[in-house]
């Protein structure tokens, strides 16, 4: 009767542990996933824009620049957090990189947040009143490094904590 009760834990602990790892097979799959389609659909957008002659108009630009924030963004996120839960949230990268990644993920996704509003502002003014003048180059130059003034700016207090990253 004692043989039967080990064999039964044997094979519960074989089971928990084919079914830890295929979750894990599904967990990195869908984080490689999501990591490539976002990388390949905001690069052939700027691709689109930037190889394009006919593309490159100020409104394009700002899109242009959503592209690029949404690329940086998921770049910058996904390799880190995925090796983060694989670690068991031990942190292997260097104290810089842990001061720098994570305020710099938030940068660039407020940055994101904040081109999608200007984006909308100018399409709802382009409907509104279309005989009103459209943003310029300039004026999408001057939107773009106001739009990270402001994003690394809500950011500051997260790049001075003293913290450690062991404390992740």
């Amino acid at each position: 009767m004692e043989a039967n009760n080990t064999s039964t834990t044997q094979e519960g602990t074989t089971s928990a542990s084919v079914e830890e790892m295929e979750f894990r097979i599904v967990k990195i799959s869908l984080y490689v996933l999501i990591l490539v389609l976002s990388c390949v659909g905001n690069s052939l957008v700027a691709i689109v824009i930037i190889g394009a002659r006919d593309m490159r108009t100020p409104p394009n630009f700002l899109i242009l620049h959503l592209a690029l924030c949404d690329f940086i963004t998921p770049a910058l996120s996904i390799p880190f957090d995925l090796a983060l839960e694989e670690r068991d949230y031990v942190w292997q990268f260097g104290e810089t990189m842990c001061k720098l990644l994570w305020p710099l993920q938030t940068a660039f996704s407020i940055s994101s947040s904040v081109t999608l509003a200007v984006i909308s502002l100018e399409r709802f003014r382009t409907v509104s009143k279309p005989f009103v003048r459209r943003m310029t180059s300039y004026h999408v130059l001057m939107a773009v490094l106001s739009i990270h003034a402001i994003s690394i700016g809500i950011c500051v207090p997260y790049f001075l904590p003293k913290r450690s990253c062991d404390e992740i």
